[in-house]
């Protein structure tokens, strides 16, 4: 499947195949189902909506099972300079994300009516920095002393929709919840990613001469806010429920989703580029 056909499956497969979820025909504008107490009280219910959505399963199988990155990697045919791009994207999603992260906290970290609010971006803030911070050690393995020189390489820009999109969303999201609801459906794929690619270069033989250490290989455990994390899923539920308390439509949490979606596939097919990185400016961004 091309970029084109999974923008298009995304942007109009799910809402009313999988509505089925809670029963009935009530549903809104765009198809989806019309929020309930039940979900109000309960609002995991809306995390599996999402989760088990077409277009979002579908998703998942580009991302995980069909992630040519991934499967180069543990064929052991991933060289130093295709490693030295994923380095090289990831610093400038992380560095975008710092920066959009804190403006979150900004716009939406007020302690009423919901502390965790709060609590959720400032953890966020506080994992993607500290992840920005590991990878500037791991650059330095592959000819990157520092993070200016890092910096002096080009990302794939289509790498960099995944990144946009978050951006986008602390722009012009009506509730915080769209942003929420949408990392919770997504935390757990990425970190299955970042472990399967730590273990891989940890096990392959053909990434020996590498000469990694379990300190160089930290950036990989950065990323624990996921489903097995039970505060992280208490502070989602928490902030899901006053979204949809204050009318947040299913609708908006899963277009938001349908954006995060996009943003990680593509993010994915750009370090599956064998020409990465790309070579170019000399002064980043």
């Amino acid at each position: 499947m091309n970029h084109t056909h999974l923008v298009i499956l995304l942007a109009c497969v799910g809402a009313a195949s999988a509505a089925s979820t809670f029963g009935g025909d009530n549903r809104d504008i765009c198809g989806d189902p019309i929020v309930t107490q039940s979900m109000i009280d309960n609002p995991q219910q809306v995390i599996e909506y999402l989760t088990k959505l077409e277009s979002n399963q579908k998703a998942r199988e580009r991302i995980v099972k069909d992630n040519d990155f991934l499967r180069d990697l543990q064929s052991g045919k991933i060289t130093k300079d295709r490693m030295k791009g994923f380095i090289i994207q990831s610093a400038y999603g992380l560095e975008a994300d710092v920066r959009s992260i804190a403006g979150a906290y900004n716009n939406f970290g007020s302690a009423y009516p919901v502390q965790q609010t709060r609590k959720f971006f400032q953890k966020l803030w506080m994992t993607n920095d500290d992840a920005l911070k590991r990878l500037t050690m791991l650059g330095r393995k592959f000819d990157m002393p520092n993070m200016e020189n890092l910096y002096m390489h080009d990302p794939n820009p289509v790498g960099m929709v995944w990144t946009m999109s978050l951006g986008e969303a602390v722009m012009h999201a009506q509730h915080h919840s769209e942003i929420v609801a949408s990392m919770a459906v997504v935390a757990d794929d990425y970190q299955y990613l970042m472990q399967n690619i730590k273990k891989t270069i940890q096990t392959n033989a053909a990434y020996k001469s590498w000469g990694l250490t379990e300190d160089d290989l930290a950036f990989f455990d950065s990323f624990m806010m996921n489903s097995m994390d039970a505060e992280f899923m208490s502070m989602v539920h928490t902030i899901l429920k006053q979204g949809l308390r204050q009318e947040v439509t299913v609708c908006q949490l899963r277009r938001r989703l349908n954006n995060m979606n996009v943003g990680q596939v593509l993010y994915w097919d750009a370090l599956s580029n064998e020409k990465m990185p790309i070579e170019g400016a000399t002064t980043g961004f």
